[in-house]
């Protein structure tokens, strides 16, 4: 059964409802017991297509990662501004 939207006529609150297809009914306000009326509501959006954020990485990627690592921490060590605490901000520290 879909859900619906309905706004009370006495009171103005809205609520959600379970309600049959075929019903023409409206419920009763939860909190006055006044008549309601169905809303026009917009639909939810379910995509069911892949993300590329669904994607695994190929171990392509995973190689340059770990290259461009290890040449950043070669390079990191190499600094003789690390070795003595007097690195001025070099980006290879």
């Amino acid at each position: 059964m879909p859900l619906y939207e309905f706004e009370c006529e006495k009171c103005g609150h809205q609520f959600e409802e379970l309600a049959s297809l075929n019903s023409d009914a409206t419920p009763t306000c939860p909190e006055c017991g006044g008549q309601s009326h169905k809303l026009m509501s917009t639909g939810a959006l379910h995509i069911e297509a892949a993300s590329p954020l669904d994607r695994k990485p190929d171990a392509k990627f995973h190689d340059n990662m770990n290259k461009a690592m290890k040449r950043r921490a070669v390079a990191a060590a190499a600094c003789p501004g690390k070795k003595n605490g007097s690195c001025s901000g070099c980006t290879n520290c």
